[in-house]
């Protein structure tokens, strides 16, 4: 559970993420999990679904 909690902790600080898509990791059940971006959940599944990944009742 350490590990899960580093990774999520270093996706949430990083510092380029147009460039290094955080927002494509989910959990292992598929939910879509946070986001740390001021529009929060909704703006991951935007990006998500941009990518052609569809999100239904909160898993991708």
């Amino acid at each position: 559970m350490a590990a899960a909690r580093a990774v999520g902790y270093m996706l949430s600080v990083n510092p380029d993420p147009e460039n290094v898509p955080c927002y494509r990791v989910v959990h292992s059940d598929g939910k879509v999990g946070k986001y740390t971006h001021p529009l929060g959940t909704q703006e991951k599944v935007r990006r998500l679904e941009n990518d052609g990944i569809r999100v239904e009742g909160g898993r991708g």
